[in-house]
């Protein structure tokens, strides 16, 4: 079978395959509705990763694939992605040790707190006085509500602008502007 032969044959399936490819789509067809994308939600660990971080690691899968196929380190296409996602969480320095601290110190106060109210004490009274037995790491903090309400700052005010301090030392959420205290003096009554 010589070359000819064999070009004429494929030009002529060629042929013939546009033909009933035309048959096909000259044929009229219900229209179908378009069903509702199937798409899978990005994995959980995924969504969780900053979008910069995104963006880094597919650079990092491109670069791997340039790598591996260039020098034939075919690891590369895994460990760089992974380098990129891992690393900054291993290199991370978290203030997690501080935060617990700050926590336990406010439940050692509140604990304190509450022996001093059930001795009868009125809440003013009771937080002036607790505030000798404060906690190294929320000394500042309580020291500065007693200011406050000696200062004649109303007890549920004073109270607010300090739950917006800690939430905001212990990073548990942003501050309102409700609760965020003013910087003239006692808030308005």
């Amino acid at each position: 079978m010589d070359v000819g032969a064999v070009l004429a044959a494929t030009a002529g399936a060629l042929v013939v395959g546009g033909i009933l490819l035309g048959v096909w789509a000259a044929v009229p067809r219900p229209v179908r509705p378009p069903s509702p994308r199937k798409t899978r939600p990005a994995p959980r660990w995924w969504r969780t990763v900053r979008p910069v971080q995104r963006v880094l690691a597919v650079a990092a899968l491109a670069v791997g694939v340039i790598v591996a196929l260039t020098t034939g380190w075919w690891v590369a296409i895994l460990v760089l992605p992974a380098a990129v996602l891992g690393l900054p969480a291993v290199l991370m320095v978290s203030d997690d040790g501080r935060t617990i601290a700050r926590v336990d110190a406010i439940a050692e106060w509140a604990r304190s707190l509450a022996g001093v109210l059930t001795a009868g004490q009125a809440l003013e009274g009771a937080l002036e006085a607790s505030l000798r037995s404060t906690p190294e790491a929320i000394r500042p903090e309580v020291s500065r509500l007693v200011t406050r309400l000696r200062s004649r700052w109303s007890t549920e005010q004073a109270l607010r602008a300090w739950r917006s301090r800690s939430r905001r030392m212990c990073g548990s959420g942003a501050r309102s502007s409700a609760s965020r205290p003013s910087r003239e003096g006692p808030p308005e009554r």
